[in-house]
């Protein structure tokens, strides 16, 4: 995995713009520079000598190698990274969709009753949210409420692509649905 897989690209280009081209820098003088801390600046330091973006030159001491310039061009946005957090989100979306798949008429509540696991914190919100992009994205559609106005929304699954989960992605101010089953990115519209 390079580094652009796994850091910000915000924080690679910033490093790479503090490192001089032909002298190396300490990583006690890049912290103070960049106001990083030790520990996650080492990382990135060692995932961009593996990659080969920068050279150490000594023990603590970097600069930067020809081979810099991809890394330069990096976009402002994080990439699909298999970080914490995305990587639990998207446990917790495949969990809903094999839920929303074996039920095909359900509430939220019943996606949460099926999709929690002991120990997790709840997904209520996760659950809400997913639903949401789904019916944007023409996934589900709503059914009519069984008992009244006060019961919970209904849903019905009406474009069932396959086993893989699709994955709801920020893309600038809104979210689309990535859906690995037909290759396809379709907008949450509102």
């Amino acid at each position: 995995m390079s580094a652009a897989e796994r850091y910000r690209p915000e924080a690679l280009q910033a490093i790479l713009a503090k490192l001089p081209a032909g002298t190396c820098l300490g990583i006690d003088e890049l912290a103070g520079q960049l106001h990083f801390a030790r520990a996650p600046l080492a990382g990135m330091l060692a995932a961009l000598v593996l990659d080969g973006a920068i050279e150490r030159v000594e023990q603590g001491c970097f600069r930067q190698s020809a081979s810099a310039s991809p890394y330069a061009q990096l976009p402002g946005v994080d990439p699909i990274a298999a970080d914490r957090r995305r990587r639990a989100r998207a446990k917790i979306q495949l969990r809903l969709w094999r839920a929303i798949r074996m039920r095909q008429k359900f509430t939220v509540g019943d996606l949460i009753r099926l999709a929690s696991k002991d120990g997790d914190k709840p997904i209520g919100e996760a659950a809400s949210h997913y639903v949401r992009c789904l019916a944007r994205a023409g996934y589900l559609q709503p059914l009519a409420r069984e008992n009244g106005a006060r019961a919970q929304k209904r849903w019905l699954l009406v474009r069932n692509t396959g086993a893989g989960a699709p994955v709801t992605l920020r893309t600038g101010a809104s979210f689309c649905v990535v859906d690995p089953n037909t290759g396809e990115r379709v907008p949450c519209k509102r």
